[in-house]
């Protein structure tokens, strides 16, 4: 009996000696788990590239602070580059090639197809296709090439006629905004008008110059081609097609426009178009008022005006894109629909200058009244507008077509004879480059 109560006791006190050690455990781990504060989670970091200047740069950062407060586990860096769009770009290679490529980056619009197309910008097409409802606001689609998206516009730049109110008053002629009203406003009219108004002195030297245009030039004079039916280039970028009878006939009647003295290259004549001495000059922006970039000269805008074939124009974008080399795709891409959406609105609120510079037209609709000509400029165009054509190697396109452009305007050959060179020579670049 002794024994076994012995036996008992003694395997009581153990399991009794075995609680009182759990708890003081228990506290003891409970302690040091209340004592040791928490990690905090580790934030995701994107790096950003952006040209522009010092403003342009502080309204980015507006929004960027905005973006960092609605995703706290994300913090961005804004990296401003200044300079022109070689210069952004050669910075952008250089970061690359040190395996230091920005997550997020601003796409100039002649480089968008060899971002892609040489593997730079990542395919954004599963997010937009998880997302299309969200891009239904927008009024151009996320950027694609060979049907997949690769880029996500926050501006679109349309083009547009000045034209020199004052002169037309002067002179009698017809309004160029009054005819666009009427729906008589055509490339006929254009040809007429700045006929009219082109003056020369007695030894046939400009005075004022019907219509400024920048030939050659990046856009490839303007719509002309496709507003007489044709095209640049395939959708694919694998041949060109302005070589075709639609595009020709088109060249044509710009060189016929130069070489009887109604157009004029921009690059030669710019002083006078800059003391109000013009009918008509090409332009990206809606002309300012008087005192402005023509002195005191009272200046409009009309959109480019009806071909024989189509009512178009053209317009061009710079987009953001994701890099290829990103960690964190997810993250960067809420960031790019964030920024051309919501965080668009401080670029608009703070410029108010150009409203078809934000495609997202709800928020547009919010700051209509603080612009000169409202939201017409972009709501009229909005049905016609094509992008203008950015080819891969574009450099190297444009030294081809440049020389050949020059030519056409000065009359120096026929127009077939100088495209069907040139349309060896960058088929000959497409071939290497696809």
């Amino acid at each position: 009996m002794r024994t076994r109560w012995f036996v008992s006791a003694v395997l009581c006190m153990g399991v009794s000696l075995g609680l009182a050690i759990g708890v003081v455990i228990g506290v003891f781990m409970s302690f040091m788990v209340t004592a040791v504060p928490a990690i905090a989670a580790e934030k995701v970091k994107l790096v950003v590239a952006e040209w522009g200047s010092q403003v342009y740069w502080d309204l980015h950062e507006q929004g960027i602070a905005e973006f960092e407060k609605l995703h706290p586990d994300i913090d961005i860096e804004l990296w401003r580059t200044p300079g022109n769009d070689a210069k952004y770009w050669e910075q952008i290679m250089v970061r690359a090639a040190a395996g230091m490529m920005p997550d997020v980056f601003r796409v100039w619009s002649t480089q968008q197809t060899e971002v892609f197309r040489y593997g730079y910008a990542m395919d954004l097409t599963p997010l937009v296709q998880k997302d299309s409802e969200f891009f239904k606001q927008f009024v151009i689609p996320p950027i694609a090439l060979d049907g997949k998206h690769y880029a996500i516009a926050d501006m679109l730049i349309v083009n547009y006629l000045h034209f020199n109110e004052d002169l037309m008053k002067t002179l009698g002629l017809a309004s160029p905004d009054d005819l666009y009203a009427q729906g008589s406003w055509d490339y006929q009219a254009l040809e007429n008008i700045a006929g009219k108004a082109t003056k020369r002195k007695a030894d046939g030297t400009p005075e004022v110059v019907g219509f400024a245009m920048v030939v050659p030039d990046h856009y490839y004079v303007g719509p002309w081609v496709q507003s007489f039916g044709g095209a640049w280039f395939d959708d694919n970028y694998s041949k060109v097609l302005f070589n075709q009878p639609a595009a020709l006939e088109g060249l044509r009647w710009v060189q016929q426009q130069f070489v009887e003295g109604r157009f004029f290259p921009m690059s030669q004549y710019r002083p006078l178009v800059l003391a109000g001495q013009f009918g008509f000059n090409f332009n990206w922006s809606l002309p300012p008022a008087p005192g402005g970039q023509y002195g005191n000269t009272n200046v409009g805008y009309v959109p480019w005006p009806r071909g024989p074939q189509q009512d178009v124009s053209t317009y061009r974008t710079e987009p953001w894109a994701i890099a290829a080399t990103t960690k964190h795709p997810g993250e960067a891409f809420e960031f790019v629909k964030y920024m051309a959406s919501d965080g668009i609105r401080f670029m608009i609120a703070a410029q108010g200058k150009i409203p078809n510079y934000r495609p997202n037209m709800g928020i547009l609709h919010d700051y209509a009244a603080q612009f000169k000509y409202g939201l017409r400029p972009l709501q009229e165009q909005i049905g016609k507008i094509v992008p203008q054509p950015m080819a891969p190697q574009h450099s190297r396109v444009t030294a081809i077509l440049y020389p050949a452009f020059q030519d056409i305007t000065e009359g120096k050959v026929a127009v077939n004879v100088a495209m069907e060179e040139a349309a060896r020579l960058i088929n000959d670049l497409f071939k290497w480059s696809n």
